[in-house]
C-alpha cells in the first residue's frame, strides 16, 4: 500500500498545486493561499522520501501542515478529500 500511495499521491498532489497556482488566489488572500500551496509541496516531497508518511496519521502524515492550513482557511471539505 505504501508503494502504491507513493506512486500515485505525490504526482497527483503536485499536479493539483500547479493548476491551482495557475488560477491564482483570491484578492487579498495571496499570502495565506501561498502558504497552503507551499505546505502541499512540502508534503509531496515528504511523501516521495517516506512512503509511510502518506498513510500516517497526525503529525507524521506528509500533508499534516497543509491539512491544518486548509482547515484554518475554511476548506474543511477540500482538506478531507
Amino acid at each position: 500500500m505504501n508503494q502504491v500511495a507513493q506512486e500515485v499521491v505525490p504526482p497527483v498532489r503536485a499536479k493539483v498545486v500547479k493548476r491551482l497556482r495557475a488560477l491564482g488566489a483570491p484578492s487579498g488572500e495571496e499570502e495565506r493561499v501561498e502558504k497552503i500551496f507551499d505546505a502541499i509541496e512540502e508534503g509531496v516531497k515528504k511523501g516521495e522520501e517516506d512512503a509511510a508518511s502518506l498513510r500516517a496519521s497526525g503529525p507524521r502524515y506528509a500533508f499534516w501542515r497543509a491539512y491544518n492550513l486548509e482547515i484554518d482557511y475554511g476548506l474543511e471539505r477540500c482538506a478531507l478529500d
